[in-house]
């Protein structure tokens, strides 16, 4: 387990870094002078270093290898490592701290009493029993103090089997942490010793500071900045407990995709259901590209250029390709992984790098700016983006070396023709070009040129057709540039690029012509897809938001969809909607969720662990195998009509509820073994969330419900041997216990709310109330409240409550007064659009358009709201009744 730092974990204890004496700063800075100096004339020392140690190893790492952090002092190293270790159960180890336990002495005691060059000795012992004995399941930090030429040495071949990253920040991050140390100094500082870092480290996380005073505006007076503060699915500033949990996110979502996923690692969008499908085997997908200056300049909102797009293109366009070192400094290496963070801050597709250098690289150059090209790519390969593009008119040994040190990231063959060549796609270029492609194993090709004549479009889709025949495994993107080439844009299969819509973003000449919405448009317009319509199907709905999140979806992604309420007291109306050839799919209320198991003819692994369904889905193609349906060809059935064969049940309702407790949640009550929930209520819900709290990894689950005889029943089903032989495996794209090896979960019952808290168990951190917060067909609403002997956790927790109806609930107003010690509240209007999502996925084969369905479920409530107490024009009326106006008109 963790060492000494673990029990330090508090909320004081993030994002601070260690305060050292000016005399251990200074003898770090002279610690990391030390270069290595191989290579030869032409780019900076730095550069070909970052390149060799990028691309000497495949970088596939044994499952359990142990992760290395290195890099400046505040650069949060300590920070990141306490979150992964706490996360992932691996055992936290500092150099610094692990050097006193050994030798009894601090750095700078045992260098004061025994001599520089004992105490460079000393710490190379210690540096080098930690990493022959920490082959496996840990996290090292390795400080600056720590990494003189001996140890940058060691740990630069420990990079031959192991991920060591190097965390850098922003000047001015490191400043405050640094006090007394001038902004010129630490300048200096991050550049030679940023140097030495990455030659000795093969992979780089840019540790984005969280500003907490971004939100913080005058239009909180207006309400406006809540509003979206809301839309967007950010915490709140004034929950101080969760002020790192974005840079928590960030952190794991790097370490899943440079490893893999090998140490289970639990990032919040891991159980949306394309996020188990390769983006580049889905058919029509759109990668947005956003040059690296606009994200950087923060002049536009990430989830708005994201939206009805699969992947997010990083452009490095006009690129210096003269001798410019300035191209390879480390000023401008920090600016790409800024740029990557910021992306990944706030959206949820993969990322691309595809860097363009000057004119065209020719082949057999040799010269210095191929070099910096290759710098600059070899360093996209080290901040682990999921695509990076790489030239296609480079040596061979050149790709299949980067190819080599690629990692988990995919790397793509690009060519863009400056001119179109006289015989167009039939040139034999062309075809060579993604012959080329195919044997250096890329695992991608894009290929583009000018449109001369509408016929061009034409030709490219024989050239489509005979690079399938030859290799249909590479996946190749293929278009037209230009107005006469954006025929072929509609209808590339495959990563078409597109421009972002209604951003304020500025035309570039070079930038694709025609946006994901214009594309999709077209395909149903030209018959290639057909317009749908859902559903949602329930015995008390009229109040739902789901047609208002749903129908604005489709409009945004340019699906000309339906998605209709449909309130019966009988499922006989399922067998309605499947006689219509256009019937995309239906959602599932109460008191249906079990009973329409009986229609399905499949089961996600999910619903039939869970016993309930919430998802309909018509399968006109696909066959199911005992009773599973492959989640892709599932996927390629999406808008498009026909009979109806069978139907597929699913259930998204747990997906939500995991997102909801995973963002509520204080890094310092990161799930562990001994971590409690405590689930109230016993229905169809109460079953979703069990299941979502044991792939938390939670072991003791605690239910509470008026009714002991059925929260009884359904603690049975989820102790039962028949619930863990259904329940995923990690191939099926999750674990069951998720981030942690050890017992399975099991649940209990409280049988009164008078009873204390089990002695044997901790406080519970995680609470979800499952029951209606209003009255029901006559019957009084609960309003629960915990009893104070079950909130008695030291470190606070999260509760998140189903209902919405009313939205301040007698539960969230009595854990709103606990907020000092610890306690995170999440509403029924928060967990309602998270499970819209992955349902939204489930019906039509896209990513959401999240933001906009989240400002959509807080309208229309507030409509709904207005609607009910007779409100059409005086908002003030509406907070006279205690209802608090999200966005005044």
């Amino acid at each position: 387990m963790t060492e000494n730092l673990t029990t330090a974990l508090h909320i004081e204890s993030y994002g601070r870094a260690r305060e050292d004496d000016a005399t251990t700063h200074e003898a770090s800075l002279e610690k990391v002078r030390h270069v290595p100096t191989e290579g030869v004339n032409g780019p900076p020392k730095d550069s070909e270093a970052m390149i060799e140690a990028s691309t000497r190893t495949s970088r596939i790492f044994d499952a359990k290898a142990s992760v290395v952090l290195v890099g400046l002092q505040g650069t949060g190293k300590s920070s990141l490592a306490v979150m992964v270790s706490t996360i992932c159960n691996l055992r936290l180890i500092e150099i610094d701290r692990h050097f006193r336990k050994v030798t009894g002495h601090s750095l700078n005691t045992h260098r004061k009493a025994f001599g520089i060059a004992a105490h460079h000795q000393a710490l190379l012992e210690v540096l080098q029993a930690v990493l022959s004995t920490c082959q496996t399941g840990c996290v090292i930090v390795c400080n600056p103090v720590s990494m003189g030429r001996g140890a940058q040495a060691m740990i630069q071949d420990y990079t031959k089997s192991h991920p060591v990253i190097h965390v850098v920040r922003d000047v001015q991050s490191l400043h405050r942490c640094l006090p007394g140390r001038s902004r010129a100094r630490i300048e200096h500082l991050m550049d030679v010793g940023g140097s030495a870092l990455r030659a000795c480290s093969n992979f780089e996380f840019y540790n984005l500071t969280e500003d907490i005073s971004a939100d913080s505006t005058t239009e909180d007076a207006e309400g406006v900045s809540e509003f979206r503060r809301l839309a967007t699915g950010q915490i709140s500033p004034k929950t101080p407990f969760l002020t790192l949990k974005r840079v928590e996110r960030e952190f794991l979502k790097f370490l899943g995709q440079i490893t893999g996923g090998v140490l289970t690692i639990p990032f919040r969008e891991s159980t949306y259901p394309l996020s188990r499908i390769a983006v580049q085997s889905k058919s029509f997908t759109y990668a947005v590209r956003v040059p690296l200056k606009d994200i950087l300049s923060g002049s536009c909102s990430i989830e708005d250029l994201e939206m009805a797009c699969d992947l997010f293109e990083i452009s490095v366009d006009n690129v210096s390709s003269s001798i410019d070192h300035e191209v390879t400094s480390a000023s401008r290496l920090n600016e790409f992984g800024r740029a990557l963070t910021i992306v990944r801050r706030d959206t949820v597709v993969p990322v691309m790098f595809h860097v363009q250098f000057g004119e065209v690289i020719a082949p057999g150059d040799g010269g210095l700016h191929h070099q910096q090209y290759r710098s600059l790519v070899a360093h996209c390969l080290r901040l682990g983006p999921e695509y990076v593009t790489v030239d296609l008119l480079l040596d061979d040994e050149v790709i299949l070396q980067l190819s080599k040190g690629k990692g988990r990231s995919k790397l793509m063959g690009h060519h863009t023709f400056a001119s179109r060549p006289s015989s167009g796609w039939e040139d034999g270029q062309c075809l060579m070009l993604f012959e080329r492609a195919c044997k250096l194993s890329l695992d991608a090709c894009r290929i583009n040129m000018p449109a001369d004549k509408i016929w061009d479009n034409f030709a490219l889709q024989n050239f489509r057709r005979r690079t399938y025949a030859l290799q249909p495994d590479v996946a190749l993107i293929a278009y037209n540039t230009g107005p006469i080439g954006r025929m072929s844009l509609c209808f590339n299969s495959t990563l078409t690029p597109v421009r972002p819509e209604g951003t304020g973003l500025p035309a570039i000449p070079s930038f694709p012509a025609l946006t994901a919405r214009e594309c999709t448009r077209s395909l149903y317009a030209s018959f290639v897809l057909e317009p749908m319509k859902f559903y949602i199907i329930g015995a008390a709905i009229a109040y739902t938001l789901s047609p208002a999140m749903h129908n604005a979806a489709y409009k945004c992604c340019g699906m000309p969809h339906s998605f209709l309420v449909w309130q019966t007291e009988t499922l006989d109306v399922i067998r309605q909607m499947v006689n219509d050839d256009h019937f995309g799919g239906t959602a599932v209320n109460p008191p249906f969720k079990t009973e329409v198991i009986a229609l399905t003819h499949s089961l996600s692994p999910h619903a039939k662990a869970i016993g309930a369904v919430n998802t309909l889905i018509p399968v006109r193609q696909s066959v199911p195998v005992d009773g599973q349906l492959s989640e892709l060809s599932l996927f390629e059935e999406r808008n498009r009509a026909g009979t109806v064969k069978f139907l597929h049940g699913d259930n998204t309702d747990w997906i939500g509820v995991r997102t909801c407790i995973r963002r509520g949640l204080s890094p310092i009550n990161a799930v562990g073994p001994r971590t409690t929930g405590l689930v109230i209520g016993a229905g169809g819900m109460a079953r979703a969330t069990v299941y979502a709290m044991i792939q938390l990894g939670v072991q003791h689950i605690f239910l509470y419900n008026r009714s002991t005889t059925n929260a009884e029943k359904l603690a049975a089903h989820y102790n039962g041997s028949g619930f863990h032989a259904l329940a995923p495996s990690a191939g099926s794209g999750m674990s069951c216990n998720e981030g942690h090896q050890h017992g399975r979960s099991v649940v209990r019952v409280i049988e009164s709310l008078a009873d204390p808290w089990p002695a044997s168990f901790h406080q519970p951190t995680i609470v979800v109330s499952c029951i209606p917060a209003h009255d029901i067909a006559g019957n009084p609403a609960a309003n629960f409240t915990m009893p104070r002997q079950w909130l008695q956790s030291p470190t606070g927790g999260v509760v998140v409550e189903m209902a919405y109806k009313p939205l301040a609930t007698p539960l969230l107003e009595q854990i709103a007064a606990e907020a000092h010690r610890g306690w995170v509240t999440v509403d029924g209007l928060e967990l309602l659009p998270e499970q819209a999502f992955a349902q939204f996925e489930l019906f039509t084969g896209r990513r959401a358009p999240r933001k906009l369905m989240r400002a959509e479920a807080l309208r229309n409530y507030w409509e709904a709201q207005k609607c009910d107490l007779g409100i059409t024009q005086n908002s003030a009326q509406a907070e006279g009744q205690g209802i608090e106006h999200p966005l005044r008109d």
